[in-house]
């Protein structure tokens, strides 16, 4: 009686646990890609003689062969644990790249900063030494006179008393 008992809470458990499909659709919402294959049917047509009542006729025989193509290769993903191994061993290898080319790093910038700096007091002075600038002031002092002057003569026919 133990034995029909034990045997069958074995049996229940074992036909109401997880299906294959459960765990695949697990599988593949974490990221695993399962491999494509496809199957290519090839058709042979062999004909062969065969004698029949004192004539030969010819049979048709079809024979087909089947073959496996590989289209996309299986992806799993790698296990958390692994990953943050992977990404601390890149970082740890860019920081060893950065501490060594850090001087040149340094250097190309300085030269790189001085070169803008010589580039924008050179555009300075060249902006200050045009012939427009110097026109445009000549200009408007000249048009500020005018008006000045204007006033003045305007102001005398209007008889206005300072």
């Amino acid at each position: 009686m133990k034995r029909i008992i034990i045997l069958s809470l074995i049996s229940t458990i074992l036909a109401t646990s997880c299906t294959l499909n459960y765990h695949l659709n697990k599988a593949i919402k974490k990221g695993y890609k399962p491999a494509v294959y496809d199957t290519i049917r090839i058709n042979t047509v062999d004909s062969f003689p065969v004698i029949i009542h004192d004539s030969i006729v010819w049979e048709k025989y079809v024979t087909q062969k089947d073959t496996l193509i590989q289209i996309r290769t299986e992806y799993v993903p790698k296990p958390r644990y692994i990953e943050r191994f992977d990404l601390k061993r890149f970082n740890d290898s860019l920081k060893h790249i950065r501490t060594i080319y850090a001087d040149s790093l340094q250097n190309a910038l300085r030269t790189h900063k001085t070169k803008l700096k010589t580039d924008l007091k050179h555009q300075r002075v060249v902006k200050d030494k045009t012939f427009t600038d110097s026109m445009k002031f000549m200009a408007v002092s000249l048009f500020l006179l005018l008006m000045i002057l204007i006033f003045f003569k305007v102001s005398k026919y209007l008889n206005i008393q300072e």
